[in-house]
């Protein structure tokens, strides 16, 4: 699973090695100015768009960069219970969705953190 830390200036997600190799994607280190907040979302996943590149089996795991209209997004979601999408302002992604046991949490900590 996918592992999001804060530190004072950066959001960071951590992958595990699967996760890397499957997805052709690596660790991210975002500034905070380029996150403009979290949610909890669960019905995202039915409109995520087409996966290019990337793994996806379907209701096991979406890993990789998935494209719909203008939209780019980084997925990383392994069969975990909740979803948490991070908005961002930035040139490669405007949005993360990645899945974690307990969103209302992390929500919160990236909310406070990209309003600072």
């Amino acid at each position: 699973m996918a592992t999001i830390s804060l530190t004072d200036t950066h959001l960071q997600i951590r992958l595990t090695r699967f996760e890397k190799a499957f997805g052709l994607l690596r660790d991210l280190t975002i500034p905070l100015d380029r996150v403009r907040g979290a949610t909890e979302d669960d019905g995202i996943l039915r409109d995520i768009g087409m996966r290019a590149p990337g793994l996806a089996w379907p209701r096991k795991a979406l890993i990789g960069t998935f494209r719909k209209w203008k939209f780019k997004d980084f997925v990383v979601w392994r069969g975990e219970p909740y979803l948490v999408v991070i908005t961002l302002d930035s040139d490669k992604w405007d949005r993360l969705v990645i899945g974690v046991n307990e969103p209302e949490a992390i929500v919160r900590v990236i909310n406070s953190a990209s309003a600072r």
